[in-house]
């Protein structure tokens, strides 16, 4: 007799994997004729045939109550503090009930994905929803007569499929609240087939040039899909970027046809003078995402307590406004420090140009702290235009800091560095184990300079790489 695979969550893992993964289908997609069908029509029926195999359908997710997110940069810093300030109010008993959140990508597990309370899902959770989810699959595709009902070529893609995944279990779980972050742009995104009745509000953080197979090469472009996740009779907030008018015409011509209740337009000098609170998610810049997370959450709390929210950051409750002081998120601008190998290592999984420039003035701004330190830049990017954003970065950087980069190991785009950079060395490695040997050898104990500062940036996998080796023991 043959003995039943576990289905732990190793298993789980292992049956996730083969799942067509994501940078396939966005290959696949950017490599469509442009004069031929937009294959992102079919995107939201698939999505809605997947629900349905599963047993769900957009009224069965009308239990839950959304806060949806979009946008090129911050959308995650977003999600996070409208995560501490809905778990807050959860916690005091509130209107929030239970809070379900819905990430991508993660850095080092799978779990990261899907948070209930703010929490990861637990290794027994995650196999046991995983499971169930599989299953549905299976049963539905031996009732089509598919072929290869039990295994992967039944089942969605990777990120639709933890999308199906992560609504099953903000049900099952007894989620009231939800904060839901998009994959990639918003109108035809898996994540936006909630119904308008369970959504409280849309956000649509700073909007950026990413992705340009399936949303297109200009910032208008993007922010018509973007602004897709806008619903009728809700309201969305965005920031009012004030040098980018045809963006902004582009945003409220959605809003106004996609009939959103209101584009509430947050200011810059607005937020300036509101100031922001200290949190642990460090840069001036995440005032501007404390502003759109305290608003969505004041209007999801409204909505939930059944009254009218002012729409205007000094009618914020002062507990939203406290609770996004305990916001966290791992991998973006976060520094660890590793006393075994006399490093200081600055994660920002920063992989645009927008976000590059932060990460540099971050840098530069760390560098003024240790002065003598060593700086080594580990570098990688295979999804984008590697080169383009490495040149845009260092020029920022450049102009931060001057000559002060040390070495840089980089695993595509060693012309780009040598371009700003010719007199630092440079070093290519294939894998993440021996780039950490290389650094450690920089800094090896008795050098006469600070403690080497190691800063790792231009894709969250490189980032969750390092994390995962520098923390073993963590996440699995």
């Amino acid at each position: 007799m043959a003995t039943a695979r576990p289905r732990d969550y190793a298993s789980a893992l292992a049956h996730l994997n083969l799942l067509i993964p994501n940078r396939s289908i966005t290959a696949r997609l950017a490599a469509q004729a442009p004069s031929g069908p937009d294959p992102n029509l079919l995107a939201i029926p698939e999505m809605l045939d997947s629900l349905a195999r599963t047993g769900l359908t957009p009224a069965s997710l009308r239990p839950l109550r959304v806060v949806h997110v979009a946008g090129t940069k911050g959308k995650g810093s977003v999600s996070a503090f409208l995560t501490a300030a809905l778990t807050a109010d959860a916690a005091r008993g509130g209107a929030a009930g239970r809070v379900g959140t819905y990430t991508s990508p993660h850095l080092v597990t799978p779990r990261e994905r899907i948070a209930v309370s703010g929490a990861p899902l637990s290794e027994a959770a995650f196999a046991r929803h995983f499971f169930d989810v599989w299953d549905r699959f299976t049963a539905s595709a031996r009732a089509r007569g598919e072929p290869d009902a039990d295994g992967p070529a039944s089942k969605p893609f990777y990120f639709r499929f933890l999308t199906v995944m992560a609504l099953h279990v903000f049900l099952g779980e007894g989620c009231r609240s939800v904060v839901l972050e998009v994959g990639i742009g918003g109108a035809y995104d898996a994540t936006n087939v909630m119904p308008a009745e369970s959504v409280t509000a849309a956000v649509v953080t700073r909007l950026g040039v990413d992705h340009v197979g399936m949303l297109g090469g200009t910032r208008e472009a993007i922010a018509w899909h973007k602004a897709g996740i806008m619903k009728k009779g809700r309201p969305a907030f965005t920031r009012l970027v004030e040098e980018r008018p045809s963006v902004m015409a582009v945003l409220r011509a959605r809003a106004a046809a996609l009939e959103c209740s209101e584009l509430v337009e947050v200011r810059d000098a607005d937020v300036e003078a509101w100031g922001g609170v200290e949190s642990g998610l460090r840069g001036a810049f995440q005032r501007y995402n404390q502003a759109l997370a305290a608003l969505a959450a004041e209007e999801h709390l409204c909505a939930l307590e059944g009254r009218t929210s002012a729409r205007r950051l000094s009618g914020v409750r002062p507990s939203v406004l406290e609770a996004l002081k305990g916001a966290s998120l791992r991998g973006r601008h976060e520094k660890l420090s590793d006393a075994e190998r006399g490093i200081t290592w600055l994660l920002d999984g920063a992989h645009t140009t927008d976000s590059l420039e932060e990460t540099a003035k971050w840098l530069a701004a760390e560098r003024q702290k240790q002065p003598k330190a060593g700086i080594v830049l580990l570098f990688n990017q295979q999804e984008r235009e590697a080169s383009e954003l490495l040149l845009h970065f260092l020029a920022t950087l450049h102009k931060e800091m001057g000559d002060a980069v040390d070495k840089l190991f980089k695993l595509p785009c060693r012309e780009a560095f040598a371009s700003v950079y010719p007199s630092v060395p440079t070093h290519i490695t294939q894998d993440l184990t021996s780039a950490t040997e290389h650094i450690s050898g920089f800094s090896a104990p008795g050098d006469e300079t600070e403690q080497q500062a190691v800063l790792v940036t231009g894709s969250m996998h490189l980032v969750g790489g390092v994390i995962g080796l520098l923390e073993p023991e963590g996440l699995k």
